[in-house]
């Protein structure tokens, strides 16, 4: 089956990909927002925690409760298309949304916090 893809430079963004090693345990509160936003199919609006970029130093920092991630931004060797599937399985198509060009690493144990 062919899948149209329709592309439209003015609404093309570019994305970064924020790449995370490990795993994420989330307390009950995180756990109960999160099954409501998946039940909405959409994980926009979830906040993880705070993202801090220093462009220059080409450095990250993810603070995610009492823990901190300390990351890199490096251009990624190959683009990564971002498509969005629309549509019924026998009318579907795909939206192109734009291009990732870069990514957050953060693949360090994460410090811990204390105040």
């Amino acid at each position: 089956m062919r899948i149209p893809i329709r592309y439209s430079k003015e609404n093309a963004e570019d994305w970064i990909l924020v790449e995370l090693q490990g795993s994420f345990h989330l307390n009950e509160q995180s756990t109960q927002n999160l099954h409501r936003i998946e039940e909405t199919t959409r994980l926009s609006g979830f906040n993880i925690g705070d993202l801090s970029v220093n462009w220059e130093e080409a450095t990250a920092k993810l603070r995610v409760g009492n823990s901190l991630l300390q990351g890199k931004v490096e251009s990624l060797k190959k683009p990564i298309g971002v498509l969005k599937k629309e549509g019924k399985e026998d009318q579907a198509s795909i939206k192109f949304l734009g291009v990732a060009r870069t990514r957050i690493l953060f693949n360090t144990r994460p410090l811990l916090l204390t105040t």
